[in-house]
């Protein structure tokens, strides 16, 4: 281990988890993997990790935050110039007290459900749209979404969207009443999560620690912060602690700023506690966390780390060795002398007595790096650098911290590319900060289920289970294994939920009240425009008479009206705001048409509007890539295509 001691136990899913999988039927085989893997067993296992994680208390106090925040009482106040919905004081003045309400109006207490609103929020993920409102279009068959649509109401979703909350105010419990924690309303939920990520995985030797970022635009966050080269430049930081060879997520701290935050706590105490003393394990970090003064401490308790920094000297520093990089910094004069290869190393004896190296590599730049491992490897390894001369790579003489550094400081960057794959929550829904960290402890749990599957499944049945599923479907494995959790959360749901009806319901097929009754009738508007009274140009148009138009959301200019005017050639060099019909009219903007075709018309156009025309455009492309269904008997839809009204089917075009 190059001069890295310590005791290991078995790395990958810990003895508690064996346990936990055997009460529900996954059972270990000799080999010491789960037997029977099949694609059909991924989403019960992938179920079954889920609700380790989120364990039934977990969900019973979200069950029970959102119940009492729903229920509130609340009044309606104006500070600073807006409107503010707070729970009322005692000081308030009678009329403030008049406006006294629930905040729901029309709330029906959270149950079982939240597993369904769970399972809806990691589908959507699966095809992400720009808007939760699309997956219940009807006017759009490209944005609907059935598996989520036909399971939940909108106005049921929204409503738990809108009131979710992960403490009960005052209960002692989940609410510590520490005012001054800025992470007060999901502190208790972040604890326990990282707890349960603990518990279920035994780390391996390598570990990186670096920062990741939280999409965040909330006006009421006190601690947002800008990094500007992350892909999320705005937004809230964690502080990361993950398995180097497994990305498997074990521990995070969310930054809220404070005087007495330093780097140092951060690592001794938060991160690095005590469990990890004299353990061998080796951190890999970025130049941020890099310090002399920090790596000695740790290395005093067993812990060995690896990390860039920079080769400045500080000056008016009695002990520059304990402060500062040892060597000058080299810039490009120096290039052409120290070729790439080229290498100084230096070290110091710790107070432990173990020593600190620190070597000055040469490669296009200088890079400079200070560790704690791998020091008394003498041997000269290789890396493969890109030659600019000779046109071909090259192998170009390195030490082996700075290949271990390459290889395993990328685990908390691939955590973040399996987190913004899976396309959990939503861009227009960031006015409060916590939800936004619920959504992203979403990701890390499903980030860690992908780990634990790949790990408790054979090796080589995985292997052979995934090339078959990538090799006949259209989506990734990422992709199914998170539809797969997103469909067992729904059904489990359902099923419990139907199982709380009374039974004089079940037995008449009755549906739990968040399910629409009404999914799959045909929608108020389908492909083709239909009408209520006979005209003589129905084949032809789209036949809405003038007072049979669809209420536009907001006014617009006729369209059939502007094609017209663009190439008239009274309209030659008029702005397009003052074009005029051939017949002289001006196009005035009107605020009904068809909502099918998306377009503002006029009552002069509409019966001659060519819906046809307009919407082959948009549906005859859709037709080979299967993801609009048409009606039966759509003039664009071939023979071997089926459907059926208001509900997505399989067809082709």
């Amino acid at each position: 281990s190059w001069g890295v001691e310590g005791t290991h136990d078995t790395p990958g899913p810990s003895p508690e988890l064996y346990a936990y999988l055997a009460t529900h039927g996954f059972n270990r085989g000799q080999d010491g993997k789960l037997g029977d893997a099949s694609l059909s067993r991924m989403g019960k296992l992938s179920w079954t990790l889920f609700r380790f994680f989120f364990t039934v208390t977990i969900l019973q106090v979200i069950v029970a935050g959102t119940n009492f925040r729903a229920t509130q009482e609340v009044v309606e106040v104006m500070e600073d110039g807006k409107k503010v919905v707070r729970p009322p004081r005692a000081d308030d003045p009678p009329e403030v007290l008049a406006t006294k309400r629930r905040r729901c109006k029309d709330w029906v207490n959270l149950t079982v459900e939240l597993e369904v609103f769970i399972g809806a929020l990691y589908a959507a993920g699966c095809s992400p749209r720009r808007r939760f409102c699309h997956y219940w279009s009807q006017l759009r068959d490209l944005l609907h979404g059935k598996e989520i649509a036909k399971n939940m109401k909108e106005a049921r979703f929204f409503q738990i969207l809108g009131q979710l909350s992960f403490l009960t105010p005052g209960d002692g419990v989940t609410d510590s009443g520490d005012h001054g924690d800025k992470l007060r309303k999901i502190r208790w939920l972040d604890t326990e999560l990282q707890k349960r990520c603990q518990l279920a995985w035994i780390l391996h030797q390598y570990l990186a620690i670096d920062e990741s970022m939280i999409r965040c635009t909330s006006r009421f966050c006190g601690f947002l912060q800008y990094m500007a080269r992350k892909p999320i430049k705005w937004g809230i930081k964690v502080f990361c602690l993950a398995d180097s060879e497994a990305n498997y997520m074990f521990k995070w701290s969310v930054y809220t700023g404070g005087a007495d935050w330093t780097v140092a706590n951060l690592l001794c105490k938060v991160l690095l506690d005590s469990a990890f003393d004299d353990a061998g394990y080796v951190i890999f970090m970025d130049s941020y966390f890099v310090s002399i003064f920090v790596f000695a401490p740790l290395l005093a308790r067993g812990i060995h780390c690896v990390g860039p920094t920079k080769a400045v000297r500080p000056a008016n520093v009695s002990n520059r060795m304990w402060y500062s990089w040892p060597f000058q910094q080299y810039g490009d004069r120096e290039a052409g002398v120290l070729q790439r290869g080229w290498r100084r190393t230096a070290s110091l004896v710790a107070q432990c007595g173990k020593r600190v190296y620190a070597t000055c590599w040469r490669d296009r730049k200088a890079v400079n790096l200070v560790y704690t491992a791998f020091g008394e490897c003498t041997q000269i390894l290789g890396v493969r650098r890109w030659s600019k001369e000779d046109g071909a790579h090259r192998s170009v003489p390195a030490f082996l911290a700075l290949v271990m550094y390459q290889k395993y400081m990328g685990a908390i960057d691939r955590v973040d590319k399996t987190i913004a794959s899976a396309h959990i929550g939503s861009h227009q829904c960031q006015h409060r900060f916590q939800r936004q960290l619920f959504f992203w402890y979403l990701g890390v749990v499903f980030n860690n289920i992908a780990v634990l599957d790949k790990y408790l499944t054979n090796p080589k049945e995985y292997t052979d289970m995934r090339k078959k599923h990538e090799g006949g479907s259209s989506m990734g494995w990422a992709v199914f294994q998170q539809l797969g959790l997103a469909t067992e959360l729904i059904d489990v749901g359902r099923r419990a939920a139907f199982d709380q009806l009374p039974l004089p319901l079940r037995q008449r097929g009755g549906l739990p009240h968040f399910v629409p009754k009404t999914y799959g009738r045909k929608p108020r508007h389908g492909h083709h425009c239909l009408p209520a009274i006979s005209h003589p140009r129905l084949e032809a148009h789209c036949g809405a008479l003038p007072d049979q138009r669809d209420r536009m959301t907001r006014k617009g200019r006729c369209v059939a009206c502007q094609q017209r005017a663009r190439g008239h050639e009274s309209n030659h060099g008029v702005p397009r705001d003052r074009h005029t019909t051939p017949g002289g009219h001006g196009i005035n903007a009107v605020s009904k048409g068809c909502k099918v075709c998306d377009v503002h018309l006029c009552d002069r156009c509409v019966t001659n509007w060519d819906h046809a025309t307009h919407m082959q455009a948009m549906i005859r492309p859709t037709l080979a890539c299967g993801s609009l269904v048409p009606r039966l008997g759509d003039p664009y839809v071939g023979e071997g295509s089926s459907g059926v009204d208001g509900v997505d089917g399989g067809g082709g075009g």
